[in-house]
């Protein structure tokens, strides 16, 4: 299963876009968005119409870093206001 990608140690690196989107506490739809705009660094599997994101842990620290949830809920604003 694509949720068990896990490092040598057996420590799960990477999360699913649900995972990570409540950590930062925003919509799934907004990470998913900042994914495809590249805001978010994330492996992409699956095609076009039925793919799966799993994005690394380190995308959290450099998030924090940047302070990118500010940045993320405007984006998720503009999602809604579409």
């Amino acid at each position: 299963m694509l949720n068990k990608i896990t490092g040598i140690d057996g420590n799960k690196e990477f999360l699913s876009v649900s995972e990570f989107a409540k950590i930062v506490n925003l919509d799934s739809r907004t990470i998913r968005k900042s994914i495809k705009d590249g805001r978010i660094s994330a492996l992409k599997f699956g095609g076009d119409l039925r793919c799966h994101y799993r994005i690394p842990k380190s995308e959290l620290e450099r998030l924090a870093k940047c302070n990118m949830r500010d940045i993320l809920k405007k984006i998720n604003k503009e999602i809604l206001d579409d």
